[in-house]
């Protein structure tokens, strides 16, 4: 009786794509169209992890082993339109889409074999309750179920909100930031292989940050996987 429900909802109220909001998606699609998924501004990252610009401004703040973003974020781009969504439609589900689709990418080169675990860079505590979810989280749910790795929500906590990194020098957003994250286990990390999963990596610094509290915490190697990284 429900799926007959639902066909009858989606044939009076058609679900159109989020990327392009004029296409009715068809049978498989769940939020994207496949003519706007295949507009995507996909980087290749995948193909070259500790050789592109998102590793390079990682590795200024933190040691890695490999940074790579899933998309390249413009203003106005369809990157920017579709974390707008997850972050304020409540579309937690499009984020775990993107991460998924992600995790495809990376597991045409074995990625998976390189980790222990992920884990979702965290939301301040206020931050989490005004959004009801945290999107790093969703991202790394779906690059988790395709590459078959735990997500460890809960390991690092972030017991400080951060200020706006606008119109701040490297050192000035280095010095804001690198004191607010927390390891809650240390021994949960230890001698582990993490990759931190984010959503959209601008200057890098919140990032490293979070990063640098896992290495601290005795994490034995770490990656960076993003949803989107600015140019």
């Amino acid at each position: 009786m429900a799926s007959i429900l639902a066909d009858f909802w989606n044939l009076v109220f058609p679900r159109t794509c989020l990327g392009c909001r004029e296409r009715i998606l068809l049978e498989g699609e769940q939020n994207l169209c496949t003519y706007c998924r295949s507009r995507l501004p996909q980087t290749d990252h995948h193909l070259f992890p500790s050789a592109n610009a998102l590793y390079d401004k990682l590795a200024a703040f933190v040691p890695l082993r490999a940074g790579m973003a899933y998309l390249l974020f413009t203003k106005s781009g369809r990157a920017q339109q579709l974390l707008h969504s997850i972050k304020y439609r409540n579309l937690p589900e499009l984020a775990e889409e993107l991460g998924s689709w992600h995790g495809g990418l990376l597991a045409e080169v074995a990625y998976q074999q390189r980790l222990d675990a992920l884990v979702p860079v965290p939301l301040h505590e206020k931050r989490l309750r005004q959004r009801g979810y945290n999107q790093s989280h969703h991202i790394a749910l779906g690059l988790g179920r395709v590459l078959g790795l735990p997500v460890w929500q809960g390991v690092v906590e972030r017991h400080l909100p951060s200020s706006t990194q606008t119109r701040k020098s490297r050192l000035q957003r280095w010095q804001n930031v690198e004191e607010i994250f927390r390891v809650v286990a240390p021994e949960t990390v230890q001698g582990c292989r993490l990759a931190l999963v984010d959503d959209i990596i601008t200057t890098g610094a919140t990032t490293a940050a979070c990063g640098m509290a896992l290495l601290e915490a005795g994490c034995a190697e770490l990656d960076c996987l993003a949803l989107a990284t600015a140019q």
